[in-house]
């Protein structure tokens, strides 16, 4: 019988979003656009998604734990919500007093733990 991982990093659903955006909604419930881009262009093994139609073929790995196009290309759970949070944290530090950021860093840390029943 298949459960659902209570992990909230993992992935529930993906779909392409603006350019080589991706809209991701989490298990927890929480929905991140992740751009990709210069992740994809570090690695050689990502040159067919260049192509628009290949990249909007992307889909949900087994258990949430990736996102991929083929079995060859996939991009995991953790590497995303890491890709999330420092696209956050670059957004948030432009426009926002260095202690709100860490507030937020905080407050996010300690409702991920919550979620996580640490």
């Amino acid at each position: 019988m298949k459960t659902e991982t209570p992990n909230i990093r993992a992935v529930r659903a993906v779909r392409p979003g603006h350019g080589r955006e991706l809209m991701i909604v989490w298990k927890g419930g929480v929905e991140s656009v992740v751009d990709v881009a210069a992740h994809l262009a570090a690695y050689a093994v990502y040159a067919p998604l260049r192509d628009d139609e290949a990249f909007a073929a992307v889909s949900v790995g087994e258990w949430g734990r990736s996102i991929h196009w083929s079995d060859d290309m996939e991009i995991s759970s953790d590497t995303l919500w890491r890709l999330g949070l420092e696209q956050s944290y670059r957004a948030m530090a432009a426009d926002t007093p260095r202690e709100a950021v860490a507030q937020a860093w905080s407050d996010a840390l300690i409702g991920d733990a919550a979620a996580d029943g640490r």
